[in-house]
Formats: structure tokens, C-alpha cells, sequence
């Protein structure tokens, strides 16, 4: 498990960040691909491709990603189960 330290340089990392926008997007993709999607969440998609994620959800979901212990040397598919999980939440 890393440190908080380490969590926490995670978050501030560029790389990491456009991993964590990058499986936003294919979050939504799949949330507009599925037929069983809420309306709800279908606006959320279809505003969350139109450009990347706003500072704050950006930082919501990479310190929800670090905080479980994700980090630099995760893969996509770690990431972007993370990133499922919380974007579920959001569009509940």
C-alpha cells in the first residue's frame, strides 16, 4: 500500500491525469452505448465528451483512485474499473 504521501503526488501527476480523463470518456461512451442507461446519466455522457472534465471532477476522481491505492504503475483496466465505480455514483 503507498503512503499518503505518495497518494498524493499521484493526483498532481499529468500522466495520471489523463488517464483518469481518458477513462472518463470511455465511461460515458459505454454509458451511451448501453440501452438500459437513465436519462440522467446519458446528459452526463454527452456533456462529459463534449471537452474534459472540469478541475474539480478531474480531482474528485483521482484522489477517489489514489485514495483505494492506484497509482502511476496501475493499469487501464485498474483505472478504468475505478473510475467506472465512481462515475456509477455520480450518475446514480
Amino acid at each position: 500500500m503507498s503512503t499518503y504521501l505518495e497518494r498524493y503526488e499521484v493526483i498532481g501527476n499529468t500522466g495520471f491525469k489523463a488517464r483518469m480523463q481518458m477513462a472518463l470518456w470511455v465511461a460515458a461512451i459505454a454509458i451511451l452505448a448501453s440501452g438500459s442507461s437513465t436519462a440522467g446519466a446519458k446528459t452526463w455522457a454527452r456533456n462529459s465528451l463534449k471537452t474534459e472534465a472540469d478541475t474539480d471532477t478531474a480531482k474528485r476522481m483521482a484522489i477517489r483512485c489514489a485514495s483505494t491505492g492506484l497509482g502511476l504503475s496501475s493499469t487501464d483496466a485498474e483505472i478504468q474499473t475505478a473510475v467506472d465505480t465512481v462515475v456509477a455514483e455520480l450518475v446514480a
